[in-house]
């Protein structure tokens, strides 16, 4: 069985437009639960799951490129923030951890 079978094997791929209507709707709901206005875009040719509210986002955006110091990254939503800080704080606690191994390299 060939790597690419494995995954599909252990994550089946949904490809009927019910399945991925079930999902949609799966996602929706997860999206709600956390406390987001989730809806579902929809053109001639894609669907897009979007979470959050587009109107806000793009506000904040636009505040964000008209200030007069923007961020290199900009992080959208509480989750996001959430996610960064979370991982930011762990490389700080092992840059910490390893900091008096670390400066003995110096001259």
């Amino acid at each position: 069985m060939s790597f690419l079978q494995e995954i599909v094997k252990q994550y089946p791929i949904r490809k009927s437009r019910e399945e991925k209507d079930a999902f949609l709707k799966y996602a929706q709901a997860q999206a709600r639960r956390m406390g987001y206005k989730a809806t579902v875009s929809e053109d001639a040719r894609h669907r897009n799951f979007v979470a959050g509210d587009p109107d806000k986002a793009g506000d904040v955006i636009i505040d964000v490129i008209e200030s007069e110091n923007p961020p290199l990254r900009l992080l959208l939503g509480s989750d996001a923030v959430k996610a960064v800080t979370g991982t930011l704080k762990q490389r700080l606690e092992e840059i910490a951890a390893w900091e008096d191994k670390s400066v003995k390299t110096d001259f």
